[in-house]
């Protein structure tokens, strides 16, 4: 058997991307044509010829070869990953970013040959078949290999189309060599050639649809491929004439194909019907359809295991990388699915792989250890996770540069896990190395620069260094202002804004962190007039923000007015955004609420309160906490005004809320709000004796004084103090004063002694009680507390 021609290179793609937070792996098994095909002395240039005139000097060649020595081209398994290790490690190592992050391709494994294989004495197969099959087997295998070559300049639309040609080539009907050619060996020579390269054809129409944005027709090309390959399985299975050292070379392939195809439908799905879902309220689709990817997955990894074992493929260096990449996206599935110690040992498994297979500088090994860490990290084991992202760095940064996104999202996980374990020196010193470099050019790369300051200002403000983190600030604000408006870039310029204000406030600089905000809404009311194309949601949410931010600096002010101004204009823009029945728009007319509370307009409080009732009250996902907060705000209104029996209502219904909530929470609960209302309702029934029930209303505040004393040790001293003083002050009204005057001695012994600021709370007679109760308790307070009075 004569070698024709280095015909066939065997390369698995591999695919990767990233959605949430972590990067994933396809495997795709293409094959190429060497860029020169050799034949004899005659060598073709494919780079230098038209693909016509290659076409025809191949053929030509073929075909006086053929008629010499009455052969046809077939396929040869032999060495077919014989590849050298030296030009597999020189190829792998030149991928670039976007075959490792976006969907790319990279090389692996080795090559297929075409030979020359003699038909039998008297065979009687006419030339016109002879000659038929000789031009498909070498026209399609042309096609195939420029179909590869626009894949690796990511030209996936004329790859898919020489793919097609290539099909198209290779479709041959079996019962026309069946009834044309008696010569059984040759039939069944041709069949395993032009199955085998069909199925691989099948496959990378697969990628190229995929990488062309057409999930649903590629998960159909790769189904197309397993079933073409599951044909040739069983069909050489069966007894057959090919002789039994190229039968089992043939099924090694053919299931190296499937589990490929296995993994590759797999990842489609993934990606296609999994990710979409991440971040949604879809949970239980993402369970259902994550272990169908699973299966797939788990499919192919056991056929790569039982290929490992029976021909010993683990010394071929492309092989195990392949399996190490099933493996990883093994672990991809199960991080997806909140499973992470499987993931775990997915990830490790890979790493492992990979560490024998590849260099130790290669792309897809840095990846495997971001996944670890990741992982890890999940795990709550972030010391190790750290050293892993370290590596991960160690590996990528060389390759894809310090401004690539990737390099800086690992940066910002870093610089996070150091300010967790407050090692401030060390996030600061990892994001200097990283913004000291030259790289940020691009309008893409200096938004990525934008959040490495971002968190170089938080570490200096963890540190309390104001003035280091102001000017950070003020570095991004000099990245922004030049660049072309967009939403991001809005976004930052308002996130920015409202982290120089805050600190201007943190620092006492009130009305210097106002003219910030305020200059902050008119950039963007001109952004609104210039810049029509933008989304027409974007800048009115980013102004409602920064009217609500103003209306807190007017409040710290004092300046309730101009807070309620600010907030309405707030919540007006929410409206337009959001629409009027949001929940945000509810937590706005609350604080709306409040604000005209503390400005003493009570009606306008009321109104705001109850309109942010009636949103929580009915809106798709309730809090109860949200409703009896609310509530309690209204009832507080009514009380205020005079509207006793509403109080009351409200006050109750709040009550049965909160028991029954303090109950569900049991010991890790805090009694606060529900002592409060018990006050309240106490007052509400001292105030207005003709709500009438049986007594008094001093149930109430018993049972507040009972909650006080059983959780002294988590309840503020001043309401607890407060509680068991207005308890004394009932008692001794009513001329039980001995009982009166224990509990007053009782609050100061749990809770301590009033300060000079709260004894306007009291009145003359309960002042004398206290500080009498004070002497008994704590001799050197009375003299302080005596001059006061």
């Amino acid at each position: 058997m004569e070698h024709l021609t280095k015909a066939v290179r065997s390369i698995f793609f591999r695919n990767n991307s990233s959605s949430s937070n972590d990067h994933e792996e396809s495997l795709n098994a293409t094959s190429s044509l060497n860029s020169r095909i050799h034949y004899q002395s005659h060598i073709v240039t494919l780079n230098k010829e038209s693909r016509n005139d290659c076409m025809g000097k191949i053929y030509q060649s073929i075909k006086a070869s053929a008629n010499r020595k009455n052969c046809v081209p077939i396929i040869s398994f032999a060495n077919m990953v014989s590849e050298s290790i030296s030009s597999f490690q020189e190829r792998v190592i030149t991928r670039n970013a976007a075959q490792v992050f976006d969907e790319g391709t990279s090389s692996f494994a080795g090559t297929i040959f075409l030979s020359l294989t003699e038909l039998g004495t008297g065979n009687n197969l006419s030339k016109s078949i002879q000659d038929d099959f000789t031009v498909r087997v070498v026209s399609a295998t042309l096609d195939f290999n420029q179909g590869v070559c626009e894949a690796r300049k990511s030209d996936h639309g004329p790859a898919a189309t020489y793919f097609h040609r290539a099909l198209t080539a290779l479709l041959v009907d079996r019962s026309v060599l069946d009834n044309s050619c008696p010569d059984v060996t040759f039939r069944e020579n041709v069949y395993v050639t032009v199955t085998f390269l069909t199925s691989l054809t099948l496959l990378n129409l697969g990628h190229t649809e995929w990488h062309l944005n057409h999930p649903h027709e590629s998960i159909n090309f790769y189904h197309r491929c397993l079933d073409s390959f599951k044909s040739l399985q069983c069909f050489l299975h069966k007894d057959s004439s090919i002789s039994g050292f190229i039968v089992e070379e043939a099924i090694f392939y053919c299931d190296y194909g499937i589990a490929t195809c296995l993994n590759c439908i797999s990842m489609a799905f993934l990606n296609k019907d999994v990710v979409t879902l991440i971040g949604s309220e879809n949970e239980e689709q993402i369970q259902e359809k994550g272990k169908i990817c699973l299966k797939y997955f788990e499919a192919s990894l056991s056929i790569f295991k039982d290929l490992e074992s029976t021909h010993d493929a683990s010394q071929s260096l492309p092989f195990v990388a392949n399996m190490a990449t099933v493996s990883n996206n093994l672990g991809r599935v199960y991080f997806i699915l909140s499973d992470y110690e499987q993931a775990l040992c997915c990830y490790q498994d890979c790493v492992d792989k990979r560490l024998l297979s590849l260099p130790h500088t290669h792309l897809d090994l840095g990846v495997s250890y971001f996944n670890l860490a990741q992982t890890m990290e999940t795990l709550g084991y972030e010391y190790k996770a750290l050293e892993n992202y370290l590596t991960f760095l160690s590996i990528a940064t060389p390759s894809l540069g310090n401004a690539h996104a990737y390099i800086v999202k690992t940066v910002l996980i870093i610089a996070d896990l150091y300010i967790c374990e407050e090692d401030y020196d060390e996030a600061e010193s990892i994001l200097r190395e990283y913004l000291s470099s030259s790289a940020f050019i691009s309008i893409e790369d200096l938004k990525s620069k934008i959040f490495l300051l971002n968190t170089l200002s938080k570490v200096f403000k963890c540190q309390d260094k104001s003035e280091n983190a102001l000017e950070t600030l003020l570095q991004i604000r000099n990245i922004i202002l030049p660049l072309p408006e967009d939403d991001f870039l809005i976004q930052s310029y308002v996130i920015n804004s409202s982290n120089m204000a805050a600190l201007l406030v943190q620092t006492g600089k009130i009305e210097e962190a106002l003219i910030v905000y305020q200059r902050a809404m008119k950039k963007l009311k001109k952004c609104e007039q210039e810049h029509k194309d933008l989304s027409s949601l974007t800048l009115p949410g980013f102004l409602a923000e920064l009217h609500m931010n103003t209306a807190r600096i007017y409040e710290a002010m004092n300046k309730f007015s101009d807070s309620i101004f600010n907030l309405e204009q707030a919540i007006s823009l929410k409206r337009i955004v959001l629409g009027p029945t949001n929940v945000e728009v509810a937590n706005l007319l609350n604080y709306l609420g409040l604000m005209y509370y503390k400005a003493n307009k009570y009606d306008s409080a009321l109104s705001s309160f109850l309109e942010c009732l009636k949103i929580r009250a009915h809106c798709e996902k309730k809090s109860n906490n949200a409703i009896i907060s609310t509530l309690y705000n209204v009832a507080t209104i009514y009380k205020e005004i005079g509207e006793t029996k509403k109080a009351l209502q409200s006050f109750l219904a709040i009550l049965k809320d909160e028991r029954k909530l303090f109950e569900e929470e049991g010991s890790s609960s805090n009694p606060k709000d529900l002592i409060l209302t018990l006050r309240h309702i106490f007052e509400i029934y001292e105030r207005d004796p003709s709500l009438g029930m049986d007594g008094d209303g001093t149930v109430f505040i018993f049972d507040a004084m009972q909650l006080c004393r059983q959780y002294r040790d988590i309840i503020e001293p001043r309401l607890g103090r407060g509680i068991f003083f207005l308890l004394g002050h009932v008692l001794t009204s009513n001329q039980e004063v001995e009982a009166g005057f224990k509990y007053y001695c009782e609050g100061c012994e749990l809770f301590g002694a009033v300060n000079s600021h709260d004894i306007h709370e009291y009145g003359e007679k309960g002042l004398l009680s206290i500080l009498l109760a004070q002497v008994c308790n704590e001799s050197r307070v009375f003299p302080l507390h005596a001059a006061a009075a």
